[in-house]
């Protein structure tokens, strides 16, 4: 099956032995075949998520849970070994996976393509930000705050680009966007993200009244 264009980075997602928790039971043909193919890539996917570095066991537990409830959401739609089924699968992946975000909360890498200053406006990044989030990452709890107020689509590109360390480019080719859809969701994020940013520098009215 293709997938988008995204083979060699859903190859890197491939997690040993995962296919085990897949289903066993007779599927019908088209599902099968994206069941066998996809499974592990979706649970490395939702694992980035919760785990960048993909060290913790539970997180895998996790991610297996969600992939399997995803593919049993997959077959009762009768979606096949299509693109299209394999991005009905993402998308539903991606939209399960906001909750891991922050299970536990967590650095979250920027993915290659992207830096500080497409996330945040110039007079946020001071030095120490800069760096922190350049070395080792924003917050997962800041993300998630910024990705409660998006909508689905944005929210989506945010957990893959910002979330699981995609770029935009595979980003796209994964949820079947087009154009620069993904740059103007990504867009929403970081407004979030700056708005959130500013509003936590701002001093409290309390502190204000005092």
């Amino acid at each position: 099956m293709a997938t988008n264009g995204l083979a060699g980075e859903w190859a890197e997602m491939d997690t040993a032995n995962v296919s085990d928790d897949a289903p066993t039971v007779a599927l019908p043909a088209g599902f099968a075949e994206l069941l066998d193919r996809s499974f592990a890539g979706v649970v490395g996917l939702v694992r980035r998520v919760s785990d960048p570095s993909r060290s913790d066991p539970a997180s895998l537990r996790a991610a297996v849970d969600i992939a399997v409830e995803v593919f049993a959401w997959a077959r009762i739609r009768n979606l096949g070994d299509t693109d299209a089924g394999l991005t009905r699968v993402v998308r539903r992946a991606l939209d399960r996976s906001l909750p891991l975000l922050t299970r536990p909360a967590h650095l979250c890498p920027l993915p290659v393509d992207l830096v500080p200053a497409d996330l945040l406006d110039a007079d946020l990044l001071t030095p120490e930000t800069v760096t922190a989030w350049s070395t080792v990452g924003l917050s997962s709890q800041e993300l998630r705050t910024a990705l409660n107020d998006v909508d689905r689509n944005a929210r989506r590109v945010g957990l893959a680009t910002l979330g699981a360390q995609l770029t935009l480019e595979d980003t796209s080719a994964l949820l079947d966007l087009r154009g620069d859809e993904a740059l103007d969701a990504l867009a929403e994020v970081a407004e979030q993200l700056t708005a959130h940013r500013r509003s936590s520098l701002r001093p409290s009215a309390r502190t204000g009244a005092s």
